[in-house]
Order: C-alpha cells, then sequence, then structure tokens
C-alpha cells in the first residue's frame, strides 16, 4: 500500500474516532441537561437524589469520554447504566 493510500486510510479512521466522540459528547450533554431539569423541578426528595445519581454518572461518563478524546486514556468509556 502506497504512504498516500496509508495516509487516507488513518485519516478516515480518526475522522470517523472524531465523529463519534462528538455523537457521545453530545448524548451525554442532552442526558445532563435532562437530568438537571429533574433536580431543579424534582416534587419529591427521592426524585432528586435520583436524579442526582443520573447526574453524577453522566457527568463523570462525560469528563471520560473529554479525557479519551484528547489521548489521556486509550479506552471509550461506557455508557452509564439508566
Amino acid at each position: 500500500m502506497s504512504p498516500e493510500v496509508e495516509a487516507q486510510k488513518q485519516q478516515q479512521i480518526d475522522n470517523e474516532r472524531k465523529a463519534k466522540i462528538n455523537t457521545l459528547l453530545s448524548v451525554a450533554t442532552d442526558k445532563l441537561a435532562a437530568y438537571q431539569d429533574m433536580i431543579d423541578f424534582a416534587g419529591i426528595e427521592e426524585e432528586t437524589m435520583e436524579a442526582q445519581k443520573g447526574l453524577f454518572a453522566w457527568r463523570k461518563y462525560r469528563a471520560a469520554l473529554l479525557k479519551y478524546q484528547k489521548g489521556l486514556i486509550s479506552e471509550l468509556p461506557s455508557t452509564p447504566e439508566e
């Protein structure tokens, strides 16, 4: 395989990785906003506590995604369970 073809292939892989990370970050941001709304408008203490657990899990996940994006960790983090 020529160096040009190899470089194109690597660029495509890099672009796909970036697109996937951006999509996952967008999903995480949407989840965080929803959990924050649940906290802000919770009717009872139990709802607030449950939403805070979700908010914490998704914040931790988003932070891990950002570390992965920057190459600080090598493994894509798992999506939090809901």
